[in-house]
């Protein structure tokens, strides 16, 4: 396996790396230091692997086992999109733009007495005046330009009607600015992410909410299944998230419970209400928790 280069060096949670190079394939891993991250997809050039939830300098590794792998480089996974770069958008100072566009379109005109350019003149008047139309119109086309951006911009409103956000499940905490913030990464997910019934995509939904998973399918691993009754025919079609959950997250039946109460029960309601949301309509789904510590 040949390592060239990589794409992503800032990157938003959950958000894709490309790592380019030869002699990928379907059994390459990828870890975020000491974490396995998801991958995504995959050539024999390249592998597009998922950026964690964790923020911050995470180091990124490719290979094939935990012992046998190679540094890629340094990654900046950011929880604020508006890092990321926006392309074809100028930065210039408010202070002087209208003056700088006035004397650009003062240089184009011919030499001469009867071509006086000075700041008291008809011409430097008229080519101010022009000038002021000229910014206006880039602030209009630089304001679309950001606003068409789902990591720029400021029209979520306008971006949730779209994609129908927030998703059942979702729930955003904190602050306006914190919730502002967290209502654009929904956004930038939604618009720039694969979707799909595949196992990397669910992987990857789970991954945001910071959770490990590993997924069943009957057809394959039908041992997984035990217990589950139903007909031969569309049990090929169950399939199982299967997650650690710690005991301190178990509710314990005591002597004030009511009597109609499970004795222990457990569940992350937002997760399952999102993956439940994108399950193939053919398929079910079971979530399988297994209780540690």
């Amino acid at each position: 396996m040949l390592i060239r280069n990589y794409a992503g060096k800032v990157v938003v949670q959950g958000g894709s790396v490309y790592v380019y190079g030869a002699g990928f394939s379907g059994s390459t891993k990828a870890w975020f230091g000491d974490s396995e991250a998801v991958v995504y997809d995959y050539d024999d050039g390249f592998i597009q692997v998922m950026a964690p939830k964790t923020v911050g300098i995470l180091e990124l590794y490719v290979g094939d086992s935990g012992t046998n792998r190679k540094f890629v480089g340094k990654v900046d996974v950011t929880d604020d999109t508006k890092r990321l770069a926006l392309d074809n958008v100028a930065d210039h100072p408010e202070s002087d733009f209208e003056q700088n566009v006035c004397q650009s379109l003062l240089g184009l005109l011919p030499r001469g007495f009867s071509w006086y350019k000075g700041s008291d003149g008809l011409f430097s008047r008229l080519m101010l005046g022009i000038a002021g139309a000229v910014v206006e119109l880039y602030r209009l086309i630089a304001s679309y330009r950001t606003n068409i951006s789902p990591t720029h911009t400021d029209s979520l409103a306008f971006f949730e009607s779209e994609y129908r956000l927030p998703e059942e499940g979702v729930e955003y905490e904190g602050g306006d600015s914190e919730q502002s913030k967290k209502r654009l990464l929904e956004v930038y997910r939604k618009a720039c992410k694969k979707g799909g019934c595949t196992i990397p995509y669910f992987k990857s939904v789970a991954a945001l909410f910071g959770i490990e998973i590993e997924i069943y399918e009957y057809w394959k691993n039908p041992e997984f299944f035990a217990g589950v009754q139903d007909s031969p025919e569309r049990l090929n079609f169950y399939w199982m998230i299967k997650q650690n959950i710690s005991l301190g997250d178990v509710g314990v039946f005591n002597c004030k419970t009511k009597c109609n109460k499970p004795i222990r029960w457990w569940k992350r309601s937002a997760f399952e209400k999102l993956i439940n949301a994108s399950v193939p309509s053919h398929t079910r789904c079971l979530f399988a928790y297994v209780a540690k510590g």
